[in-house]
């Protein structure tokens, strides 16, 4: 099994299951107001959506929306179920197509085709935390929209161990052929301006 590294910012000490998790969102105790996700038994504060961050959301999310229309589902920034201690919540899913829009329960491992988290002040999480839930999760594809390298980060095959044995980078100005979603300009993803470097 991938190891696992614990993510730096818990709130609490208590290890949750993703049953307990619920039962507090279905009793009020969380709502969507608290800005939090289960990440490995831990309820963890989400961060800031900054503005390079919203742009390049709002891309993929015009992007796939156009060029797939209702062949797939998709969910932005909206839950997983994942294991059963974490419920993360991506940036983008594009998922089977449920006409329920996933009214009965989130998707889950044998629902998603891809799952996306754009990465600025995140890109450490996403890699080191985010990363193992999802390829232990079952996860079959993961792309991390690397906005500090301006790049994008594709985890795929799948290993029985729960790790990804693939990782391909593709720069901006590249373009790259995906077998379900078709061709990917890199450049037409990312926002059009540029972050600055932090020093």
């Amino acid at each position: 099994m991938t190891k696992r590294i614990e993510p730096k910012f818990f709130f609490n000490t208590i290890d949750w299951t993703l049953e307990q998790y619920h039962s507090m969102v279905d009793a009020g105790v969380l709502n969507e107001n608290d800005r939090v996700e289960l990440l490995y038994g831990k309820i963890v504060p989400k961060s800031p959506i900054g503005r390079y961050h919203a742009a390049c959301v709002s891309n993929i999310q015009e992007f796939f929306i156009l060029s797939l229309g209702k062949k797939f589902a998709w969910r932005a920034q909206n839950p997983v179920s994942m294991l059963d201690n974490s419920e993360p919540e991506p940036d983008f899913v594009i998922a089977k197509y449920d006409k329920d829009k996933y009214a009965a329960g989130h998707p889950t491992e044998d629902d998603i085709i891809v799952l996306m988290e754009v990465s600025d002040s995140t890109l450490d999480k996403d890699r080191e935390h985010k990363l193992p839930i999802y390829a232990e999760g079952g996860v079959q594809e993961y792309w991390i929209i690397n906005l500090v390298e301006r790049q994008f980060e594709v985890y795929t095959c799948l290993s029985e161990d729960g790790t990804y044995g693939n990782k391909a980078i593709h720069p901006e100005g590249s373009s790259f052929e995906h077998s379900v979603l078709g061709s990917i300009d890199v450049s037409e993803l990312l926002p059009g301006i540029t972050p600055p470097r932090k020093s």
